[in-house]
Parts: structure tokens; C-alpha cells; sequence
């Protein structure tokens, strides 16, 4: 039995009579070759097959690169390439000479110019509205009223509304200058700033300007306190007259110091925007 056992096991039985059994097992053990264990492996290698292609696509680079067709080719890249690097840095629009008259605080000299664009461009309400904001800017009352008059029938309603709102200084200054006529241009700024609000009934800059005219037709302006940041958000870049922040309202300096500020804001602003443009419809068609 311990024979098969021995047998079924692959093993070797040690005789049990032998008078040293442990070298016995020793000697065969000793004896024992052992046969190196194998196994089979997947070698997880990188793809190779990209290394001829790279050497054809050098190749192919190089034999172009040595012809005299591709320097001319590399020749007319290069120079519609440094064209474009410095339109780049160019502005999208030139600047009219109106503009840069404007850039240069001369007033005198921007009204000027905005009047000669407006003869050519007078069905653009635009070009009404710039006019009068520059008049107004340079203390030309009665151009500035007739232009952002006419400016304040746009259809657009941001033109509409900032067109508005320069009426609205217009006949606030209009009534520090003028005593007599004093309750008839507070009339007329309130009513501008009342049409401006229903274009944006938030604008916190003429809410503030419709409250001075009124209080100033009131006779309580001096006890008004300016609200904080007051006409800051306006689109007038900070021309409300609340903006000096001074209690019990301005002095004549101030207001004409503020009131000369708003037109430069206000062009400054439009320039920003895109598309106000508008070109009036042809004789004859519709404008929908």
C-alpha cells in the first residue's frame, strides 16, 4: 500500500530497515535534477509601425523643403503672415476726425466736426445725437436742444433714452443760468427724465436727476442728500449732477464742471457699443 501511494505521488519510499534513513533522504534528494519551471509570457510591447511613417513623412518634408517651388511657397506664407500679425493690433474702425478731436478734450473743434458729419449724414439719428452731445458739452445751448431733440425721436430705444437724458441736463443747466425761465426748464428736465424712466425705469442716475428737478422746482434742494454712488450706473459714465457726492447739492462750479463731463461720457460710451448705427430706410420702403 505504501508502494502505490508512493507510485500514485510521483515519490520514493525510503526502506524502513536502512540504518540511517535521513542520509538516505539526503543522497536523494541530492540526486533529484530539477527541471527549470517554464512559463509563458505575453510581451506587452509598444507599436513600432509609427517609426517608418515618421521616417517617410521626414523624407518627404525634406525633399520638399529642398526644392526651390516649396522656399517659394514658405516664401509667400511668411509674407501673409506679418500682414496679418499687424492688422491685428489695429483698431476694427478707424476714428473720424470728430473722434479724435473729441480724444484731445477740444471741444470746440469736435462739435465742428460732428456738425460737417451730421450735413452728410442727416437722416442717421446717430449723427443727430452725437452733434447735440458735443453742443452740449461746449455750452452751444440752442444746437444742443434742436439736435438731441431731434435725436429723442429715434426708434431706437437706447439712442431714444440717452438722448433724453442729455435734454435732461441741458434744462438743468439751462435753469442755473437762467433765473426767469427757472421753473420752465426744471419743467422740461422733469419731463425728459419722466420719458427716459419709462425706457428704463431702473436707471438710478436719472431717477436721481428727475428727484433734483423736482425738488429744485420745490424750493427743497438744498435739503437733499445725495443717495451713495448716485448716478453712477447711468449711461452717462457718471454725469449725473448727484455724482460729486457733496451735501446740500452743488455749487455753480461743480455743476458746470459736471454738466461740461457728461458729453465726453456719453460719446465715450456709444463707441463702446456696436451697432447703433442706424441708416434710415430708403424712400419709399417700409422700416418694420
Amino acid at each position: 500500500m505504501l508502494g502505490a501511494a508512493a507510485d500514485a505521488g510521483q515519490g520514493t519510499l525510503v526502506a524502513a530497515d536502512l540504518p540511517d534513513q535521513a542520509g538516505a533522504v539526503r543522497d536523494l534528494v541530492a540526486s533529484y535534477r530539477r527541471a527549470r519551471a517554464t512559463e509563458t509570457r505575453t510581451e506587452q510591447s509598444r507599436p513600432r509601425a509609427w517609426l517608418p511613417l515618421m521616417l517617410a513623412v521626414v523624407l518627404l518634408v525634406a525633399q520638399a523643403a529642398s526644392r526651390r517651388t516649396a522656399a517659394l511657397v514658405g516664401l509667400a506664407f511668411a509674407c501673409l503672415a506679418v500682414p496679418s500679425g499687424g492688422t491685428a493690433q489695429q483698431p476694427q474702425l478707424p476714428r473720424s476726425p470728430a473722434e479724435k478731436a473729441w480724444d484731445r478734450h477740444d471741444l470746440r473743434r469736435a462739435r465742428a466736426a460732428y456738425l460737417t458729419e451730421l450735413a452728410a449724414h442727416r437722416k442717421e439719428d446717430a449723427a443727430w445725437y452725437n452733434a447735440g452731445t458735443a453742443a452740449l458739452a461746449d455750452s452751444d445751448g440752442e444746437t444742443a436742444q434742436s439736435s438731441l431733440g431731434h435725436a429723442a425721436a429715434s426708434l431706437d430705444p437706447d439712442l431714444r433714452f440717452r438722448a433724453l437724458y442729455n435734454l435732461g441736463l441741458l434744462a438743468l443747466h439751462q435753469a442755473d443760468e437762467d433765473s426767469a425761465g427757472r421753473d420752465t426748464h426744471l419743467a422740461d428736465a422733469e419731463r425728459a427724465y419722466r420719458e427716459a424712466l419709462l425706457l428704463r425705469p431702473h436707471d438710478r442716475a436719472a431717477k436721481w436727476n428727475l428727484e433734483l428737478a423736482v425738488r429744485q422746482r420745490g424750493g427743497s434742494s438744498q435739503n437733499k442728500a445725495p443717495p451713495s454712488g448716485g448716478g453712477g450706473s447711468g449711461p452717462s459714465g457718471g454725469g449725473a449732477r448727484s455724482s460729486g457726492g457733496v451735501q446740500g447739492g452743488l455749487n455753480p462750479a461743480q455743476a458746470e464742471q459736471l454738466l461740461r463731463s457728461i458729453g465726453h461720457e456719453e460719446l465715450k460710451t456709444r463707441r463702446d457699443r456696436t451697432g447703433l448705427m442706424r441708416h434710415a430706410a430708403e424712400p419709399g420702403v417700409k422700416d418694420w
